[in-house]
């Protein structure tokens, strides 16, 4: 046996015939062809550098490996990296796939409905039974935008009307109205505490249908709710689209709710009786006559009853503005600062109402003045002037309520209509 000399090939990449173990400790011997007995072992006798043991049967052998430290092929079951294309990331954290969206379940988390009233809990609850049989879900939240807030009177109105035959009374009108300033300008009463001034002459089914619901009874002249086209007598129904039942919370949720505030008022179907306004008076002489001059007359501001006086009082003002103080200050039980001429209608009557207002023509005035007398018990006779009938009516209509009132009471006929009337001269 003589061995065979060195390879010149220091890598021991070149075939050869079957020979000893290469010189190359670290390099593997290259396979023989198909066919020929396996070489005789190599020096790596524990085969930890990953010698095979014997040839590959099923590949061919390949063209020699470009690594010069000739590393084997992984064994079966090795860890075997990918084979993709290198990553930066040396983890594979960024290259996996994402991971399962959350199931749409877990989002519990509603979205801004842009009214803090309903998020401090006021605002209308959960779907019940009701809000259940609607066929749209109203209880949805909407997304706070200022077309969603400007639009929220919009289902108000609608809620309002399915209650139109059964809380409130049928008929009547609905109206939306938004106010901009802190205060509203209105002062809301019961339904029940009216019927002797606006509510005069309503029908009591009207008024039980209202239950205690707030009812605008005043209003102060210049405020935002004259000027959004609020009258005396409308029930005020929603509230930024809040229910409300009763004067207390409307005056609360008009003062701590957002501007612009949507309001939505209900029309009942009755006349409102209001016995006010600005006319020229005389109550200083004994004389029962028009005074001699236009000069001799005093403007003051007659009420008739109203809110802050018996339905049986007049009550007379310097101005408007000088009531709206007065009933202010009345309403928030302190003393009134205006001064006020009060009288008692009760025994009153009105001089020949029989033939309605008496006129004065004065030489400085375009247009002759209508004025009514009252004359009072025990006391000087009171005159009340206007340029106009339409302007003198409502205090006069006024007057005529309480003196028939007294007169049903007492079970007397009327002294003042013992000759039938003419004609009505407030229907001309």
């Amino acid at each position: 046996f003589v061995p065979a000399p060195a390879s010149a090939d220091p890598f021991g990449l070149a075939p050869s015939a079957p020979a000893p173990a290469p010189s190359d400790p670290f390099g593997a011997g290259a396979p023989p062809p198909p066919g020929p007995p396996p070489p005789a072992p190599g020096a790596d006798s524990l085969g930890f550098f990953g010698a095979p043991s014997a040839p590959p049967s099923a590949p061919p052998p390949g063209p020699p490996s470009s690594d010069p430290f000739g590393a084997p092929e992984p064994a079966a079951g090795a860890l075997v990296p990918s084979a993709a294309p290198p990553s930066d990331d040396p983890f594979g954290v960024f290259g996996a796939s994402a991971p399962a969206p959350p199931p749409a379940s877990t989002a519990v988390v509603p979205a801004d409905s842009g009214d803090p009233w309903a998020d401090l809990g006021f605002g209308p609850p959960v779907p019940d039974e009701a809000a259940a049989a609607a066929p749209a879900p109203v209880a949805t939240p909407a997304p706070a935008s200022k077309d969603i807030v400007a639009s929220a009177p919009a289902p108000a109105a609608t809620s309002g009307a399915s209650r139109q035959s059964g809380d409130l009374p049928p008929g009547g009108e609905w109206y939306d109205a938004r106010i901009f300033t802190p205060t509203l300008g209105v002062m809301f009463f019961k339904p029940q505490e009216l019927t002797d001034s606006l509510f005069l002459q309503t029908d009591k089914s009207i008024v039980e249908g209202l239950d205690e619901r707030p009812v605008v009874a005043f209003i102060v002249e210049g405020s935002s709710a004259r000027s959004a086209g609020v009258e005396l007598g409308h029930v005020l129904v929603k509230v930024n689209g809040i229910d409300v039942k009763n004067p207390k919370e409307a005056s609360r949720l008009i003062k701590e709710g957002p501007r612009p505030l949507p309001l939505l008022f209900y029309v009942p179907n009755t006349t409102v009786v209001v016995a006010e306004g600005e006319h020229m008076v005389k109550y200083d002489t004994k004389e029962t006559g028009a005074p001699v001059s236009a000069k001799d007359w005093k403007p003051k501001y007659v009420v008739i009853g109203g809110i802050i006086a018996q339905p049986w009082m007049m009550n007379m003002y310097r101005s408007k503005s000088e009531y709206d103080i007065a009933v202010i200050e009345t309403q928030a039980r302190r003393p009134v600062s205006v001064k006020v001429k009060q009288f008692s209608l009760q025994g009153a009557r009105i001089q020949n109402d029989w033939q309605g207002p008496q006129m004065v023509k004065y030489k400085n005035k375009l247009h002759p003045w209508k004025y009514i007398v009252v004359l009072p018990v025990a006391r000087n006779p009171i005159k009340i002037s206007s340029p106009n009938l339409s302007q003198l009516k409502p205090v006069h209509e006024g007057i005529r309520r309480v003196l028939m009132a007294q007169q049903r009471n007492h079970g007397q006929q009327a002294r003042t209509a013992a000759p039938a009337r003419q004609a009505d001269p407030y229907g001309r």
